[in-house]
């Protein structure tokens, strides 16, 4: 990771994109999690208050960008990262993480069996990129460049974003969820890392507000 966590022209353009008109208008529930304009400020917020970092170069192997839980920062590749609307759709990805690690209850000495799923943690995060993708750019996600959208996460991520954005509704039906989680655990970048589908998360706040 760079040395200067703090990488201002990063955080401002994640603000930025925290509060931009696609981000805002993203709003789903899946399983237990609402993905709203109202977490991404959230994220914002926990920006520009310094409770949520900037990196630059601590990338695991078959990511494009992470969102670390542990030390709340996120980690891009590069210091220009995100200037074009797929890099974006990808902070949005990560950004959904750091909603989920804002409202995050895990505590080592208080396990949960309620807790949420990694898998459906990330499936909430590719819905949220794929809407992103379609209000930003007016465009299914697999126009961009089919080949680079072909994976199985990113089309059932889209194509529940359609369903949604065709029928109205906003709520994710569960054998969607189950779907994509499904796709997630099949994935090889999460098989790398030991992501199994019922593999729980360890999301666990960013701290308090100054």
């Amino acid at each position: 990771m760079a040395d200067d966590k703090d990488n201002k022209a990063q955080v401002q353009l994640i603000m930025d994109l925290m509060i931009s008109e696609p981000v805002k208008r993203i709003n789903f529930m899946l399983g237990s999690m609402k993905i709203d304009g109202s977490g991404f400020m959230e994220v914002f917020n926990a920006l520009r208050e310094g409770r949520i970092k900037v990196g630059v170069g601590n990338i695991p192997a078959n990511a494009a960008a992470s969102y670390d839980y542990t030390d709340n920062v996120f980690d891009l590749p590069r210091a220009n990262y995100g200037n074009g609307a797929f890099e974006k759709m990808l902070i949005v990805h990560e950004s959904v993480h750091a909603i989920q690690d804002a409202r995050g209850t895990y505590r080592p000495e208080c396990p949960s069996p309620t807790r949420a799923t990694v898998t459906e943690y990330e499936a909430a995060a590719y819905v949220a990129m794929a809407f992103y993708y379609r209000y930003a750019m007016q465009t299914p996600l697999d126009s961009d460049n089919p080949t680079r959208s072909a994976k199985p996460v990113y089309k059932l991520g889209d194509a529940i974003a359609q369903k949604l954005l065709r029928s109205g509704k906003t709520v994710v039906p569960d054998d969607d969820v189950m779907e994509l989680r499904k796709a997630v655990a099949a994935d090889q970048a999460y098989i790398d890392i030991g992501v199994k589908l019922d593999s729980l998360n360890f999301m666990n706040g960013i701290g308090p507000r100054r």
